[in-house]
């Protein structure tokens, strides 16, 4: 367990920093707080509405944001989480829009018949497929950038942070916190036998930004994975995979290591312990996260006044203390504009 003073510490800045932006207290779907409650100001979606799904990594400051823009009236932002609020699982269905309106929102959600329904997406990789399948998606979420297909061409990378990858192990582990990139790749391909190997499940933008930086492809993962060592079945960023666990690693966010909106008081520093704060030698790097929109979307008003280098997301980490929301780190000039194509 870590020490009380240090993970109040955390509580305290992340507070300071929503305070401090009149930002309050996040949604998670548009219509639930973070903790799976109802919002007394919640929604189902309109037709006007700048709907979004995807990354695990940066739905909670996503959220954030998205309840100070809708605070202002007008167009509003419906993130949906990677998983279920309430329950915290993958899995179930989300209600898309509701033109006419008439929909009591609740959970789960029940259609009236004009509702659009879809099953809900985790991830990086599900959210982008169903941007680029569903035109009632607005913007899709994403801790990796564009893989460089046909299909992704055809969409804007917007970054608006940066935030560090490294990996997790118990506080009581026997996995050591110095491996580096050679050293993961060799966990992860069965050729350093002995551990725990753990990676966020098919369509997560950290299982794909964190093999493309070990040098580790999904073909060798397959083999890993039906020759025991590597279990690719975990939700990304979720401490439960190695707390407890003496012999288990998992790839993890730095941000999300020390904020946990649905539980603020118990962020993952509480319980498990990150490699690169602890070992300068630890396998570390820096990753922006993006909100991605088609790209005949870029330079339109309503995308602009969100997601551009002068919209509301870029201004408010730039008024942010140290440009910093829950951990998430602002890009300063970069902020809002997009990546070239791949």
């Amino acid at each position: 367990m870590r020490s009380t003073l240090r993970s109040c510490a955390v509580v305290a800045i992340g507070a300071a920093a929503a305070l401090s932006l009149g930002l309050g207290s996040a949604t998670a779907d548009p219509h639930l707080l973070d903790n799976g409650s109802s919002d007394p100001a919640g929604f189902v979606p309109s037709s006007d509405d700048l709907v979004g799904t995807g990354s695990d990594t940066i739905q909670f400051v996503t959220d954030l944001l998205a309840r100070g823009y809708n605070a202002q009236g007008g167009v509003r932002i419906a993130s949906y989480d990677a998983t279920n609020p309430t329950t915290g699982l993958p899995g179930g269905n989300i209600i898309l829009r509701d033109p006419n309106q008439d929909t009591t929102p609740a959970e789960p959600p029940v259609a009236n018949g004009d509702d659009i329904v879809i099953a809900r997406p985790n991830g990086s990789g599900a959210g982008i497929t169903t941007l680029i399948n569903n035109t009632n998606v607005d913007f899709a979420r994403s801790s990796r950038p564009s893989n460089g297909t046909n299909a992704e061409d055809a969409l804007a990378f917007i970054p608006f942070a940066s935030d560090g990858l490294s990996y997790i192990v118990d506080d009581f582990s026997f996995v050591p916190t110095n491996f580096t990139a050679a050293d993961l790749r060799d966990v992860y391909t069965c050729q350093l036998p002995g551990y725990s190997a753990k990676l966020p499940q098919a369509g997560s933008g950290t299982r794909s930004f964190f093999l493309q930086q070990i040098g580790v492809t999904e073909t060798q993962i397959a083999t890993a994975v039906a020759a025991g060592c590597v279990d690719d079945t975990v939700q990304e960023h979720d401490a439960n995979a190695v707390d407890n666990d003496p012999f288990a690693l998992a790839p993890f966010s730095s941000a999300r290591y020390v904020s946990n909106p649905p539980n603020p008081t118990n962020p993952p520093s509480n319980t498990v312990t990150l490699a690169s704060n602890v070992d300068p030698g630890a396998f570390s790097v820096s990753r922006d996260v993006f909100h991605v929109i088609r790209d005949s979307a870029v330079g339109t008003a309503r995308f602009d006044a969100v997601f551009g280098p002068n919209g509301y997301i870029c201004q408010q980490f730039a008024a942010a203390p140290g440009n910093t929301i829950e951990g998430f780190v602002g890009l300063g000039s970069r902020c809002g504009n997009p990546n070239p194509d791949v």
